[in-house]
């Protein structure tokens, strides 16, 4: 009797904390995870509807053949990944929207005054170059340091597998979708929705540390997995920081653009023939991102 009545105490409490008390945990928990499953089955659907339009391409044209279609869905990976996230795109915006309205709703969201708007539209654009450069710099910093560890050394099947996919030598198709339509998808999903929903119920640190883990676990691999979550923290933290979703998506794109440029160009190839400059942009990247860090907490004070 104890126990249930301080079970029902315990519930009473959680409640208290939620932005929604009336909702069951099942349904928190429900809206919590379907943004993130919602993503992965869409993919799914656009990558079974890609390769049999494929198949008929070839039927129709009196090419098929098993090998032939294997070849072309290996050789149109990428823009079958860049499908799935366009498709993803209006249905998660969709669903922010109505997210928005629900917490305005519920008086989560204080209309801000004409001064506050005024002054934060002087500030966003520090802010937005703020989050480019931790982008930029956490990019390089992890990388670096899973090098250093020998960690992409272990795990090189798996950098193959991730490159054959994200870089084919497109550079232009790279830039617009790994760093511009992929990010814009991802932070829809993980800190928009999966993130937001989060907050909702539990608060914001839990919100950025479980948003981050889901999305390093949807990443696939352990390294890529490591990788996303150690970025996702900074997403999380700078969505929540800035209250702009326009933060998290600079900032992922800024991570993306030097993924790109690494992985097809040489402009940073000075980096990687030489270990002086290898540790002096490793160095140089974990004291740019301290100092940026800085700086964001400092232009986001009211």
């Amino acid at each position: 009797m104890m126990n249930l009545r301080n079970s029902k105490q315990s519930n009473r409490r959680r409640n208290r904390s939620s932005l929604y008390p009336e909702e069951s945990s099942l349904r928190s928990f429900g809206r919590i995870v379907l943004p993130f499953l919602t993503y992965y089955l869409l993919n799914l659907v656009v990558s079974i509807l890609f390769m049999i339009g494929v198949r008929l391409y070839l039927s129709v044209s009196g090419t098929y053949s098993l090998e032939l279609w294997q070849q072309t869905l290996s050789g149109l990976g990428y823009e079958m990944t860049l499908l799935m996230a366009i498709a993803a795109i209006p249905i998660m915006l969709r669903w922010y929207k109505k997210d928005r309205a629900r917490r305005a709703a519920a008086g989560a969201i204080e209309t801000p005054t004409e001064e506050q708007i005024e002054t934060r539209k002087k500030k966003q654009p520090l802010q937005l170059l703020l989050c480019a450069l931790m982008g930029i710099s956490a990019c390089f910093l992890v990388n670096h340091l899973m090098m250093l560890t020998g960690m992409t050394t272990a795990h090189a099947q798996d950098v193959e597998s991730v490159s054959k996919i994200l870089y084919q030598g497109r550079l232009i198709l790279e830039l617009a979708g790994t760093a511009v339509i992929i990010p814009v998808a991802e932070e829809l999903v993980y800190r928009a929705l999966t993130m937001g929903r989060i907050q909702d119920y539990l608060g914001t640190p839990l919100a950025i540390g479980t948003s981050a883990i889901i999305f390093g676990a949807m990443h696939g691999n352990l390294l890529q997995g490591l990788f996303a979550f150690a970025l996702g923290l900074l997403l999380g933290w700078s969505y929540s920081r800035c209250r702009s979703l326009a933060a998290p998506m600079i900032l992922h794109m800024g991570a993306n653009l030097i993924s790109v440029l690494v992985s097809e160009t040489q402009v940073f190839g000075f980096v990687y023939r030489s270990n002086s400059a290898f540790l002096v942009v490793t160095v140089g990247s974990g004291i740019l991102l301290l100092l940026c860090l800085v700086a964001l907490v400092k232009c986001t004070k009211e």
